[in-house]
This record gives C-alpha cells, sequence and structure tokens, in this order.
C-alpha cells in the first residue's frame, strides 16, 4: 500500500507536468499489482514459516522419543546385568550343591562297601 501510494503521488506530478491523464491511472493499476504480489509473498513466507515451526515440532518428537527409548534400553541393560549376576550366583550354588550331594552318596557308599564286601565274601565262601 505504501508504494501504490507513493507511485500515485509521483504519476499524478508526472500528469500534471505533461498534461496526461493516464499515467496516474497506470500507476494505480501497477501499484495495486506489486501490493497483490507483496501480500502474496508475505502469505508463502507465513506458510513457510508455519511449515518449518512443523517440522521443528516433529524432529522435537523425534529427539523426544529417541530420548525415552534409549532411557529404557538402558534400563533394561541395567536390569539384564543383574538377572545375569543373579543366575550366574544361582548356577553356581546348584553346582556346590550337586556336588556336595554327590561327595555324600559316594562317602555313605564308601562307608557301607566294607559290610558289602563281608556279605559277598562269605556269600562266595
Amino acid at each position: 500500500i505504501h508504494l501504490a501510494t507513493i507511485a500515485k503521488r509521483r504519476a499524478r506530478q508526472l500528469d500534471e507536468m505533461t498534461g496526461h491523464g493516464s499515467t496516474a491511472d497506470a500507476a494505480t493499476a501497477a501499484g495495486t499489482s506489486a501490493s497483490a504480489q507483496s501480500d502474496a509473498l508475505k502469505k508463502e513466507i507465513e506458510e513457510g514459516r508455519a511449515a518449518q515451526r512443523a517440522v521443528l515440532e516433529d524432529m522435537t518428537r523425534i529427539e523426544n522419543a529417541c530420548g525415552a527409548a534409549e532411557a529404557t534400553a538402558h534400563a533394561n541393560a541395567e536390569k539384564l546385568h543383574v538377572l545375569r549376576k543373579w543366575f550366574d550366583g544361582a548356577m553356581q550354588l546348584a553346582r556346590q550343591q550337586t556336588e556336595e550331594d554327590l561327595a555324600g552318596i559316594v562317602a555313605g557308599v564308601n562307608q557301607r562297601r566294607p559290610a558289602v564286601d563281608e556279605r559277598l565274601g562269605a556269600g562266595e565262601s
């Protein structure tokens, strides 16, 4: 609108100097066209900014989701580490208990062996 006003003023001055009336009309049309183009450009710029804001918001949401996934993965890794330590301890305890149980069985068999050998020996005679 400012451009259109300046163009009209200059055209009127030119018309007064030359005595023609068509320059002011042409300047008005040119100013109106320039103003419409300016408005269209402003609208495009605003739409571009809105699209840019939408993309930035999407990027922020994605970044936050990645951060949450990373935190979850880290927490799961820590839980897995604790479970692995517990499992290793349980397996070691089970091995130890089994070895002790087998040692007890062997000791019991060895204690009864002389009596069994004696019975077997008496039966052979």
